[in-house]
């Protein structure tokens, strides 16, 4: 008989437990008997579960274990302890175990873990870790299922993630993206209320809670509540709310940014909108609605103060002209530190570097930096570069109001950055946008994935603790490699591209991994997404016709491997392949697609381009955990625009 004990009786440490349990259970190639914090007869195995402190593992290397995570495992014979350095990190451990008896985390879903048959009563590991980074975490975007996103926070902590952050007051948008089925001709919409989607936000929360993540809340629209609008407020922005209350259009009149002497929306969104910062009753505002947020949601570790969502559309008014939007925040941030310190709120803040605020302020500090972090969030800079902390010779742009350029070479945005920390010396992460529109540009999903990793490796020399990835949560076709690597790499930032590749690669796809990899490198080497991204200047391209020409026939030389491979015992595996056999129809129809593109002829690239946007909705039933179509179309439509 097999003992699991805590040495707590913490939430997570209890769920590390259970999912220890579960997963050797079905491990176990014999039945065996495992009980959860029974006490064990002698000659019964017997794991462990707690933290540091309970085995006297010293802690002392951390700058802080609540928030850094380390890992401490040591394990004969199914005999000793899984242990870290926080509740988190005990999860995290117990997974790390797993993995390293044979497990395989390969996507989110019940279908995505490679669970081997084995006789586990001689299980042994030894390893004590620390994560590289702090902050390694997930944001929703895209557009999701509540199981999207419950199958997602779920496998976030199974490669090394332990941080989730959920955007907006309210993420309607991205349900509303799914349950509407926004561009799908084959499916009816099936739209969710306000109020449903509150409740599914609840839900997420309490599975991110469980895990023991770190749980980021908000951003954008502190600028709708400031004048009376509910931060729910989407594009069409008056979709829910077609009439404005006088009170509401006074506060308008009075508190929005005045723009070419005209105070009002921009962009039919109050979540692009900024507000005139210069006027103490908008920032006295801010700071309380902020106040109210912390005291409603206690469970919120870290709550984001972004401003509006749009570049170049701050205030041009008298109270405003003679003083940055990063000024501004600042003030906002000192005075909310003050009035959450006089509540005894503990809520760390998180402000961002992004847009107009990418400029740092000109005279305002923070008075307490401990209460505070800097999210960087580079939006506008290309992926076609890794990050490089050489900025010598760049020449970066004055802030002008209003008239501000959207840098594009990496290393002029961080030239921004290192402005900002001339002002700020706490902790900083980095808000990424990787896995949201730009993964679209490389159907290999390969060359992305190097350019992440030395993304990642450059963190620390860039003085940032982490990141948080803005992303689709269905970044898992043709494979989850790229994901993989993001969790590993921010775990250990030393960790190699080739040995995670040929990890993921054995996990998802057997012995026809080292086939499989080759085949999707050379897909991104073909379809060359530097060129996609628009990085090498005109669409028409000969070099890029013979190259796309290419791709049908490596497609066929890899088919009879994929059709072998369908019916792979393991059902995990059988998916990857069948994930990949979908892709092989949709990467010719794309190829074809770009060819005439880059031949020149963009009516029959448009036609073709159609063919395969219809032809993904038809089968997105099927990819749908995978792959998220609604933005996979709006990205790659871009491509042939009229």
């Amino acid at each position: 008989m097999l003992h699991i004990q805590t040495q707590s009786s913490d939430t997570t440490i209890l769920f590390a437990a259970r999912e220890l349990k579960r997963y050797l259970e079905k491990m176990s190639s014999a039945p065996l008997e495992i009980a959860l914090n029974q006490t064990a007869a002698v000659g019964d195995s017997m794991l462990s579960l707690g933290l540091f402190a309970d085995f006297s593992l010293s802690a002392e290397a951390l700058q802080d274990p609540q928030s850094d995570d380390a890992i401490d495992i040591k394990v004969e014979q199914l005999n000793g302890r899984i242990a870290g350095s926080n509740p988190r990190s005990v999860l995290i451990a117990v997974y790390r175990f797993l993995e390293l008896s044979g497990c395989c985390w390969l996507r989110p879903g019940k279908d995505g873990d490679v669970i081997p048959q084995k006789d586990i009563t001689g299980l042994s590991a030894v390893l004590q870790d620390t994560a590289s980074y702090r902050h390694r975490g997930m944001c929703i975007e895209g557009s999701v299922s509540l199981e999207n996103m419950l199958d997602s926070v779920a496998w976030a902590p199974k490669v090394g993630l332990n941080t989730y952050m959920l955007e907006f007051m309210l993420p309607y948008l991205y349900f509303d993206k799914w349950y509407s089925h926004h561009g799908n001709p084959f499916k009816e919409p099936e739209p969710r209320s306000i109020e449903e989607c509150y409740a599914y936000k609840a839900m997420i929360a309490r599975e991110i809670k469980r895990r023991g993540m770190t749980y980021h809340d908000m951003g954008h629209g502190w600028t709708c509540t400031a004048v009376g609008l509910p931060a729910e407020l989407v594009r069409p922005w008056n979709a829910f709310y077609p009439e404005i209350e006088p009170g509401v259009q006074k506060k308008m009149d009075k508190y929005l940014a005045m723009i070419d002497g005209e105070r009002k929306i921009v962009h039919d969104s109050p979540l692009n909108t900024n507000l005139c910062y210069g006027n103490p009753e908008v920032r006295d505002i801010m700071v309380d609605n902020m106040l109210t947020y912390c005291l409603q949601h206690p469970e919120v570790d870290v709550l984001h103060l972004w401003l509006g969502d749009s570049w170049n559309t701050q205030c041009e008014c008298e109270l405003c002209a003679d003083t940055t939007p990063s000024d501004f925040m600042i003030m906002i941030c000192n005075k909310l530190d003050k009035v959450l310190a006089r509540h005894k709120v503990k809520t760390k803040i998180c402000f961002i570097a992004y847009v107009d605020t990418m400029w740092p302020p000109q005279n305002e500090h923070l008075e307490n930096p401990d209460r505070f972090m800097l999210l960087y969030a580079p939006i506008s800079r290309t992926y076609s570069e890794p990050y490089d902390d050489n900025t010598e010779g760049v020449v970066l742009q004055p802030y002008v109001r209003n008239k501000l350029p959207r840098p594009r070479h990496v290393r002029e945005n961080i030239g921004y950055l290192k402005e900002w920390f001339k002002t700020f010396a706490g902790d900083g992460l980095c808000f990424e946008y990787h896995f949201w529109l730009d993964h679209y540009f490389d159907p290999g999903y390969y060359a992305m994935g190097k350019i992440l990793a030395q993304d990642i490796r450059q963190l620390e020399k860039l003085g940032l603790n982490g990141i948080i990835e803005d992303q689709t949560q269905r970044a898992y076709f043709p494979t989850g490699f790229p994901m993989y690597l993001y969790g590993k790499t921010l775990w250990n930032k030393d960790a190699g591209f080739d040995a995670l590749a040929k990890a993921y690669f054995a996990g998802a796809f057997g012995e026809d991994a080292d086939a499989c990899l080759r085949y999707m490198a050379s897909l991104s080497e073909l379809f060359d997404p530097v060129y996609l991204r628009g990085d090498k200047g005109e669409a028409v391209n000969p070099g890029m016709v013979e190259k796309l020409a290419r791709i049908p026939a490596l497609v066929a030389a890899f088919k009879p491997v994929i059709d072998r491979n369908l019916s792979a015992r393991d059902t995990a595996v059988a998916l990857s392949w069948r994930y990949l056999s979908d892709h092989s129809q949709m990467v010719i129809m794309l190829a074809d697609a770009l060819k005439a593109r880059a031949g020149g002829d963009m009516q029959a690239a448009r036609t073709y381009w159609r063919q395969l946007e219809r032809y993904a909705y038809a089968l997105e039933d099927q990819i749908q955990p995978a792959l998220d179509v609604h933005d996979f179309t709006r990205s790659l439509a871009r491509l042939f625009a009229e």
